[in-house]
């Protein structure tokens, strides 16, 4: 009952310092539009404990701990190893300026931002493409990928952004004279909040299954 927003899921890769903005999600379905956030409180460390994963404020050298504050909305990940999963729990906190203070955190809502650290590793080449689109309504199909594909793009977006439009789609192959079947992935933008949406279709689910990809609808040119 405590979780009313969902997991955040990320993927990190290890032996590296990532750093993870939470500001996007403070806008999600449960947040008023008029608060103001100024630091987390880290609710619940990273657990499991020995997954050699430690949590830091932005900029500071010290880790951050079970009922700790930072004043920052922004955290460092820095991965030793690779973990096969491992999660962390925070608060916003209310305020405008200042440091945060416990008492405007523990009644906002808790996100728990779930991830995985994988390997380092070189980039694996494959077929790559340059395009560019102009106006509306330009698409560009990639040949057809096996059951298991990974897909790594960089996309430079122009400031006319609209409400819905499709970065990224796969559909099922309907098998009837090269047919396309069901939308089972779809990447859209929301520019109004400066993020995308990636909805996964689900077997026996009547409706996707839908994840925030924060800072993409932007004209900064993002690597996905």
């Amino acid at each position: 009952a405590q979780l009313k927003y969902g997991t955040i899921y990320r993927r990190f890769r290890a032996r590296s310092v990532q750093t993870f903005d939470l500001s996007p999600y403070l806008v999600a379905p449960g947040f008023l539009a008029s608060d103001h956030f100024n630091g987390l409180l880290i609710l619940r460390n990273i657990t499991p404990p020995e997954s050699g994963v430690t949590l830091r404020a932005q900029g500071s050298s010290l880790p951050l701990h079970g009922g700790a504050l930072s004043d920052r909305l922004t955290l460092e990940i820095d991965t030793s190893r690779v973990v096969d999963n491992a999660d962390f729990a925070v608060q916003p906190c209310l305020g405008t300026a200042g440091a945060p203070v416990l008492a405007t955190c523990t009644n906002q809502q808790t996100l728990v931002v779930g991830f995985k650290v994988a390997a380092s590793m070189a980039p694996v080449v494959g077929p790559a493409y340059a395009v560019e689109l102009a106006g509306q309504g330009g698409f560009m199909r990639l040949p057809r990928v096996p059951s298991t594909a990974f897909v790594e793009f960089w996309v430079q977006l122009q400031p006319s952004m609209a409400t819905g439009a499709t970065i990224l789609s796969a559909w099922e192959d309907s098998g009837l004279n090269g047919g396309l079947g069901r939308n089972v992935l779809h990447v859209w933008l929301r520019p109004l909040t400066g993020d995308a949406v990636l909805d996964i279709c689900v077997v026996g689910q009547r409706e996707p299954q839908r994840f925030l990809l924060p800072g993409v609808a932007s004209t900064a040119p993002p690597h996905l």
